[in-house]
């Protein structure tokens, strides 16, 4: 289950506290960290190594994955901004507010807040303290809001830490700004810590403000994480559409490991006619037409391919989801000559711990996919000039909480054909009895006069949480 914090509430509100349990600050002369336009933010006014940090509730996590969009005020500056891996304790000292055991991940924001995009990765063990890889933004512009994205995660005896950072509205970077291997990790080696941020000042007679918002930390072994995604688009004369280890974007697709979730994603402006191997979830339109499929991993789909009635452009992106994934439902809808399409509705669902998954085309105008706020784009694919399916985006959110899924595509300028598919799916799988056999489906809990499909409730040690 992913830790996401969207930092939703009314202004000077507290962090939430159920999700960010410790926080404290050096005492600097004005330490502030609330909510301010539905974003978190931290304020600092002191000298030299005045900080405000914030241990997180996201349990112990060897392999973490944290992605973070970062809102830098642009008359503050001289900070720095640490995400945390298997983090536990705190250094004192000069060095307080930073946890004493670490992998950390720092956000160098410079003198002017935009000229500034050094990173760094350091490591924090046995009363050491080690500079491990550097690298630079070398994938974003200067200036504006970006969201970073880094990884630690354990490979026989090394631990591989990988970052990168990139415009927001852009799809995400294809490649790692840093990607290093610890061949001396020490006791950080299979280590289990929180997830932590430190907002630290690093120059005195500074001011340091930030904003942060939409930030998901999964651990990299769980149920629902989204390993990879990969898409690709046929192009007309074409009856066919392959993703591939030598093919798609923004990155190429890698062979799945057995047992894991495949999701696809595909529209069309004609009928697929075969695509072995695969359950069809979802089908509908009239050109363009829509579709869902998924499969269990077999470990061995290096090269995936759809096959379709006629040559026309096709569109397909392919997810791998970590553990067996329970299909839930699907939405989707046509449009024309508008700038927007919205899947539709499906209601609110009881199910929370989940990840939302849409598509969204459109002809002949040269602009690029945009979704929903809080939907990370994954590829915002150029077809090259070709007149159909132009520009072809596709995206994802975890979901928290149960919710409405009513996911929109939207272009800057109006269209004469657009399409818009949603997928909705259950991140906890589980088996159950349907009579004759054991299944995958839906948990189902009493609610005090039936049994109805929702979340189970665990033991957290003060209250009962999904």
């Amino acid at each position: 289950m992913a830790f996401i914090d969207r930092f939703t509430g009314t202004n000077s509100d507290p962090w939430d506290s159920t999700k960010w349990p410790t926080t404290g600050d050096s005492g600097g002369t004005t330490n502030t960290y609330d909510i301010q336009g539905n974003e978190g933010h931290s304020y600092i006014v002191g000298g030299v190594d005045d900080y405000n940090s914030f241990v997180s509730s996201s349990g112990q996590v060897q392999d973490g994955d944290i992605t973070i969009l970062i809102d830098p005020d642009s008359s503050n500056h001289n900070q720095w901004l640490y995400l945390c891996f298997r983090s536990s304790g705190e250094i004192g000292g000069s060095a307080a507010g930073r946890p004493a055991t670490a992998y950390y991940y720092r956000v160098h924001l410079g003198s002017s807040q935009t000229g500034s995009t050094d990173l760094w990765y350091r490591r924090i063990s046995d009363s050491e303290s080690a500079t491990l890889a550097t690298g630079s933004a070398s994938q974003r512009s200067t200036g504006g809001r970006f969201y970073v994205r880094a990884q630690v995660e354990d490979s026989g005896s090394d631990t591989i830490l990988r970052s990168k950072e990139w415009n927001e509205g852009d799809q995400e970077a294809s490649s790692w700004d840093i990607e290093y291997t610890d061949t001396s990790p020490g006791a950080l080696h299979g280590a289990t810590g929180v997830m932590q941020l430190v907002h630290r000042l690093y120059q005195s007679s500074n001011n340091s403000e930030i904003h942060i918002d939409n930030l998901v930390f999964n651990d990299m072994t769980a149920t629902g994480y989204v390993k990879q995604v990969s898409g690709y688009m046929g192009a007309d004369p074409a009856t066919t559409v392959t993703v591939s280890t030598s093919q798609g974007q923004p990155s190429l697709w890698t062979t799945p490991t057995s047992g894991n979730t495949l999701i696809a994603l595909l529209v069309s402006g004609t009928t697929i006619s075969s695509f072995s191997g695969w359950t069809q979830e979802y089908s509908a339109g009239t050109g363009p037409y829509r579709y869902v499929y998924t499969k269990t991993s077999a470990g061995t789909e290096s090269t995936i391919t759809a096959t379709f009635g006629a040559s026309e452009d096709h569109m397909m992106a392919v997810y791998e989801v970590v553990g067996d994934v329970v299909f839930d439902v699907a939405a989707g809808a046509n449009g024309s000559s508008t700038t927007s399409v919205a899947s539709g509705s499906t209601g609110t669902l009881a199910k929370a711990n989940s990840v939302a998954f849409a598509m969204g085309h459109h002809w002949s105008v040269d602009n690029h996919t945009d979704f929903d706020s809080d939907f990370y784009k994954d590829g915002d694919y150029d077809s090259g000039g070709e007149s159909w399916l132009y520009f072809n985006g596709f995206a994802k959110k975890y979901l928290e909480a149960t919710t409405a899924l009513n996911v929109t595509a939207s272009w800057s300028s109006s269209v004469s054909g657009q399409s818009m598919v949603a997928v909705y799916s259950l991140v906890t799988a589980t088996k159950v009895w349907n009579g004759s056999s054991w299944i995958t489906g839906v948990p189902k809990v009493w609610n005090g006069s039936s049994w109805i499909t929702g979340v189970p409730k665990v033991w957290n040690g003060s209250s009962w949480v999904p």
